[in-house]
């Protein structure tokens, strides 16, 4: 049995996850209303028994003519039978004629005309219950100034429960001033109760089922109360079933030991406000005189704002009932961690907890040790150290042991891209979750999966949240029912507590707010790139390691909130913007040109402030793009990053191509991974036979793969490769991978296989392979020469010229322009494979004016403004009759009369035209339109390309303006 002191916690616990579970009716009495002046219900009996002259006088054995009825306390200390037969008296006396007088002494009485709610009403519906039934008849409840109030409908007699349809009520169960008939006082009223208000009656009595009634401003023998005793009585005997849910009611009385276990047998638990700390009754607003009202207040407040309830808590009792909601989790955000109780002055830095306060240290020591609850939720966290950092000295360490979820084999072998094994333990073991999150990652339709996990049936509305959250972004966002789903989602976050937030509040942030902790991660990086600044004022390498250490926090925790709470958002752009400032922190931070300090640990080797683990490496291979990464190198101007002993980036590049092999088809976020391998190896410390060890694996998957789509995904990587091939001084190592890849191009056995891929695309990877050794020029002459068409001729054409000599190719344009691809019109004419004289030139465009089809004609425009810049066989006049002309050719007709907002600085054809001489002052004058809102934002999130920093730093902005550029 609790001790009757502890009572009042248990209670506002257990009240509070019933208004959770939308389960809570406030049963609300005279005692409340008492606060604004409305006497109390027995003050109002005794106030009609003087009116009518009934007293206990009659039945008193002292009573003598001499008796000071006035000062006598008996006098009007009446049984509960006189409590509801004196009304009737009093009716009585007044005569069916006379009703309404009846009604106007009661109303008088009652002292409505003055009263005004009290902050007591104001918190009630702060607690936001279910319900709320008063036996009141004043308007307290109805008035009340608070936002709540208004998702509340007023139920006066039976016919408003069919009126308002509603999903709250303030239920008037005796009814008001403002419905004459509806009064409930009399004996009589009561008695036939049920069959005068059939609808009332049997819809509170539903709610007995599974609702918990808490009863405020109600005395120990009320007859109301009595009356729903009677009720939940009743329901147990016809159901035989014993009661399961409690009831509370709130009193300033103390029962005696026997009327308290006798209510407690009948599912009412006494809480008697004596036991209130004095602290917490002291907060009373000053509104409330009244010593029992201020107890009342600081009751219903605790309730409403558990706050005020943890100033006389212990930290174990606050912990323990707030960490209960993150059950759900296997991995708990810091932010909501810290919103559950914010430790005074504590940082968190991804596994290490700082707390300044030796006093909370101490607490948090014994708490630890002793609460296996209180342990789980740090693990969960990834805090694995606690330090006390008092006036900046560490005194103490605790250890916790290192989180679950590192220790997970399914997400071992994500870690090691072993796709392959992954996929089979996942579905020989896997939970539905983890199928779910593992199957999106494989390349799978998760659809059914998806579904599932959506329409698993739990009580818990958090963990339905995080399922429906765990389906959308496994299937449903992609889906015809996208809003629908999403709506759903935010039904759900609306409908939970405010004083919960905290357990939902990083699960919002991904759904609604995914910029919030971005915006203050670029803030971070900004500080730690200027404190890694030589010239400025403000370098520190200390500073620097601190802004990094806070940025590696937020994404780690991004990471694993993801990774263990099975979220599949790993393939959304939401999660790549996200952390792209940590990337570019990685990036930063590995820069060789810093200064050694004496006073900083530096690699003794390499001499750099950070090494990569395995959980740096997956964030850089799987959020980042090849594209982005390369211009990142480049910008910070960092060669190599050096990675921790014992991390194979072969290892985990074989994995992946090995599952590329044997899984049909390839997930295309493969090829780009992949990408991102090969960049980070090119610029580690892999040793070089590594290195040309996976470009051989790599070779062997572009010639082994069975998917053109795939095929033509590794062109870039293997381009890439290539060039760095070509900078390093160990060719001998790559050799034998080069001359098999040469080899596989040109042999006729592949080369339907090759033929899926563009001519483009294809040329390009017989270019970059050119300079490392000589093609087999007689066989690559031989297959062109024998050509079946011209058709066949020019495709042969285009893919391998780079690696013939022109003059053995060389034709017209109008011999094979039929067939030839518009693309690679400019590289072949200026290769000098394709003659393009003044009558090639008018021909084609007399051709292009007859050409229907607008497509194609546009994809040879481009090209010929390409050839524009290169060449004098055009001239203005020549394009200026060209129909329907592009935005390209409009600046080259008329560059003074333009309107320089259709310029496109992410296109391509606009770069090469900006950077010509010829052209470059007209750009220079028109910058400010060139950079507009779009440009702006793409510079500001670091997402412009390496074309496009230079037309910006290089062309458009002269030297003041470099400065405050993009803001």
């Amino acid at each position: 049995m609790m001790e009757q002191k502890a009572i009042w916690k248990e209670a506002i616990r257990e009240i509070r996850l019933a208004q959770r579970a939308n389960r809570l009716v406030l049963f609300v009495g005279a005692g409340v209303s008492a606060n604004s002046g409305v006497p109390t219900w027995e003050n109002l009996i005794r106030l009609i028994a003087a009116e009518i002259g009934y007293d206990n006088c009659h039945r008193c054995k002292k009573n003598q003519d001499g008796c000071s009825r006035k000062d006598c306390s008996y006098r009007f200390e009446f049984s509960s039978q006189d409590f509801i037969r004196i009304p009737d008296y009093f009716s009585d006396t007044f005569g069916e004629e006379r009703q309404s007088e009846y009604l106007e002494f009661l109303q008088n009485a009652l002292r409505l005309k003055n009263a005004k709610p009290n902050p007591i009403n104001e918190e009630i519906f702060r607690i936001m219950p279910h319900h709320i039934i008063t036996t009141n008849f004043d308007n307290l409840l109805e008035n009340t100034s608070v936002s709540n109030r208004g998702l509340f409908d007023v139920i006066h007699q039976d016919g408003d429960l069919l009126k308002y349809p509603n999903d709250k009520y303030i239920i008037k169960m005796h009814g008001d001033f403002s419905c004459r008939d509806s009064i409930v006082l009399r004996e009589g009223d009561y008695l036939e109760y049920e069959n005068t208000h059939p609808l009332i009656s049997a819809f509170i009595r539903s709610l007995l089922i599974n609702h918990t009634f808490v009863f405020l401003g109600y005395g120990l023998n009320d007859y109301n109360l009595n009356l729903i005793i009677s009720w939940i009585n009743y329901f147990r005997k016809t159901t035989n079933t014993p009661g399961t849910i409690r009831n509370y009611l709130i009193t300033d009385k103390v029962p005696v030991s026997f009327e308290r276990r006798r209510l407690e047998r009948q599912g009412i638990i006494v809480v008697s406000l004596g036991d209130l700390p004095e602290e917490l009754v002291a907060a009373a607003p000053d509104s409330i005189t009244d010593p029992r009202g201020r107890q009342l207040y600081a009751f219903v407040k605790s309730i409403s704002t558990p706050s005020i309830e943890e100033k006389v808590l212990t930290l174990k009792e606050i912990l323990t009932e707030k960490y209960q909601d993150f059950s759900q989790y296997q991995k708990i955000a810091v932010s909501d961690f810290l919103g559950a109780h914010n430790f005074r002055d504590a940082k968190i830095r991804w596994t290490r907890m700082e707390i300044s306060d030796v006093r909370e240290f101490e607490n948090l020591q014994h708490l630890l040790r002793e609460s296996s609850l209180i342990r789980e939720v740090f693990q969960k966290v990834g805090i694995q150290t606690v330090v006390c950092t008092h006036k900046e000295k560490e005194h103490e360490i605790l250890q916790v042991d290192s989180a679950k979820f590192l220790r997970n084999p399914l997400f071992r072998l994500e870690l090691d891209n072993d796709y392959i094994l992954l996929k089979r333990k996942v579905q020989e073991q896997g939970s539905l979750f983890e199928k779910m999150y593992y199957c999106r990652l494989c390349g799978y339709d998760a659809q059914k999966l998806a579904e599932k996990t959506e329409n698993q049936v739990i009580r818990d509305p958090a963990l339905t949240l995080l399922n429906k959250i765990r389906a959308y972004y496994g299937w449903g966002r992609h889906s015809d029912q996208a809003q629908q789903k999403e709506e759903e989602i935010n039904t759900i976050f609306r409908s939970l507590p405010v004083q919960k937030d905290y357990s939902v509040r990083f699960l919002r942030y991904l759904f609604e707010y995914p910029s919030q902790n971005r915006n203050k991660m670029e803030g971070l990086l900004h500080k730690m790139d200027q404190s890694l600044d030589q010239t400025s004022q403000g370098f520190s390498l200390h500073k620097a390691l601190e802004h990094f250490e806070l940025l590696r926090s937020y994404a780690y925790d991004y990471y694993f909130y993801l990774k263990s709470n099975l979220i599949p958002l790993d393939l959304y752009k939401d999660s790549s913007d996200y952390l792209r400032p940590y990337l570019r922190a990685l990036i930063s931070i590995s820069r060789r040109d810093l200064p050694k300090t004496a006073d900083l640990e530096w690699d003794s080797q390499n001499g750099i402030l950070y090494s990569l683990n395995e959980i740096d490496l997956d964030l850089l291979s799987k959020f980042g793009e090849p594209h982005w990464l390369r211009r990142t190198f480049n910008f910070y101007r960092t060669d190599i990053l050096n990675i921790e002993n014992g991390i194979s980036l072969r290892k985990k590049a074989a994995n992946l191509m090995k599952s590329m092999l044997k899984e049909f088809p390839v997930p295309i976020h493969w090829t780009a991974q992949l990408y991102l391998l090969l960049i980070i190896s090119f610029h580690s410390n892999m040793s070089n036979f590594a290195k040309s060890q996976l470009f051989l694996d790599l070779s062997h998957l572009f010639i082994s793969t069975n998917e053109p789509i795939i095929r033509k995904s590794l062109i870039d990587t293997l381009k890439y490769a290539l060039r760095k091939i070509d900078r390093s001084n160990h060719l001998d190592l790559y050799q034998k991978s080069i001359e098999r890849l040469q080899s596989f191009l040109i042999t006729r056995l592949s080369e339907k296989e090759l033929e899926k891929i563009d001519p483009v695309h294809f040329s390009s990877l017989v270019n970059a392979l050119a300079p490392y050794s000589s093609y087999q020029m007689n066989q690559l002459s031989e297959m062109i020469s024998s050509s079946p068409d011209c058709r066949k001729k020019t495709d042969r054409i285009e893919r391998y010229y780079p690696a013939l000599a022109a003059s053995d190719i060389q034709f017209r344009l109008s011999e094979l322009r039929e067939w030839i691809k518009p693309e690679q019109l400019s590289s072949m004419v200026i290769d000098g494979v394709v003659i393009f004289d003044k009558q090639e030139a008018s021909e084609l465009l007399n051709w292009l004016n007859q050409l229907d089809q607008l497509e194609k004609r546009n994809r040879w425009l481009k090209e010929l403004v390409r050839l524009n810049l290169h060449t004098d066989l055009l001239s203005r006049e020549d394009f200026r009759n060209i129909p329907g002309a592009l935005s390209q050719i409009g600046f080259l007709v008329n560059p003074e009369g333009f309107d320089y907002s259709l310029v496109d600085l992410e296109d391509p054809l606009w770069q090469e035209i900006i950077f010509s001489n010829e052209y470059q002052g007209w750009f220079k004058q028109n910058a400010k339109t060139l950079l507009n809102e779009m440009v702006r934002f793409r510079f500001k999130n670091h997402i412009q390309s390496v074309m496009e920093e230079k037309i910006v730093y290089g062309i458009l902005l002269d030297s003041e303006q470099l400065e405050c550029f993009p803001n």
